[in-house]
């Protein structure tokens, strides 16, 4: 069933034209580069090379929705049991900044899939293959550069008491003051052809005391998961916290999708055991309607309308 689902995904992906924000920017990079002119991403060469030995935009689809659909689902078979596959996928698609962004971001969903093959060399201890391969990612989007600092953290360690402590009582700081503002001001000084972003508008009020529910619920399950996948919870957490902070800053959503995609084998088992503490099943069903009603408010903001009506080479439409 788990194979059957994500085939029918990859065919959803594979198939699709006109779909997304970013979709016509896409394929007007590809013929642009095509035609050796100027380009949106022209100066990426693994992005670049790609589009070169594909024929056709639409093989270029196909192609990136294979890699997509192989990477996510190499990693749930790979750390996660087979029970929890199911809640995996329902996590990947009931999230619309997960499987409906990656199916527009193109560039980034491309780089986060090399990021989540190297995080397994990072918690592996291989730290050298891990940079090589973030180091590859930054040639499909120059922004995964910035996670070459993550090989100093230990993934591997639950975070200590002191450490929740401080990310909850440092949140009112970070959210009310300009010191995180200019510490990305001086990141995007690495990243210039990205500055526009540090002028955007941040999620709103209500976005933040969603994500807060959402990030009190992982602080406090953390402790109940096993030790393997203590990595991947450290990463939703992370997450999670970058999504609160975006309420000052919104272009932290370009760097929280490298971390968004842990939570599809974070979240399944954060959830697990949950009808053992009545007050920790009810705590569940709140981050659920929060998911859910997140898919219901993405449907019903026009800033999202290319999503609204899926369409495919086939001709095959619905919305």
């Amino acid at each position: 069933m788990f194979a059957f689902s994500l085939v029918i995904l990859f065919i959803f992906l594979a198939i699709r034209t006109d779909f997304g924000n970013d979709f016509e920017s896409y394929r007007h990079t590809y013929y642009s580069l095509s035609m050796n002119l100027q380009a949106w991403g022209q100066n990426d060469k693994l992005f670049v090379y790609l589009n070169s030995i594909s024929p056709t935009f639409e093989f270029f689809i196909f192609i990136t929705s294979l890699i997509y659909i192989v990477t996510i689902g190499w990693f749930i078979c790979t750390y996660l049991d087979n029970k929890y596959y199911s809640f995996s996928l329902f996590f990947l698609l009931i999230n619309p900044y997960l499987f409906l962004i990656h199916a527009s971001a193109l560039r980034q969903m491309l780089a986060m899939c090399l990021v989540i093959f190297a995080f397994h060399f990072l918690i592996n201890r291989k730290k050298l293959l891990y940079v090589l391969i973030i180091l590859a990612a930054s040639e499909f989007h120059p922004s995964a550069v910035a996670l070459l600092s993550l090989v100093v953290v230990p993934f591997n360690k639950r975070p200590s008491t002191m450490l929740k402590v401080t990310l909850v009582f440092s949140l009112p700081i970070m959210l009310s003051s300009s010191v995180f503002s200019s510490l990305l001001g001086f990141i995007l000084d690495f990243l210039p052809q990205y500055s526009h972003y540090e002028s955007g508008e941040g999620n709103s009020l209500r976005s933040v005391l969603l994500s807060f529910i959402i990030f009190l619920f992982i602080l406090i399950r953390m402790n109940t998961v096993d030790d393997k996948h203590v990595p991947f919870v450290n990463m939703t957490l992370i997450s999670s916290y970058l999504s609160l902070l975006a309420f000052n800053l919104g272009m932290l959503t370009r760097f929280a999708i490298y971390f968004d995609v842990f939570s599809i084998v974070g979240m399944p088992v954060l959830f697990s055991n949950l009808r053992k503490d009545k007050k920790a099943f009810l705590f569940g069903l709140l981050v659920l309607a929060i998911y859910i009603l997140r898919y219901y408010s993405f449907f019903t903001n026009n800033l999202w309308q290319p999503f609204f009506q899926y369409n495919s080479v086939i001709g095959v439409t619905s919305g």
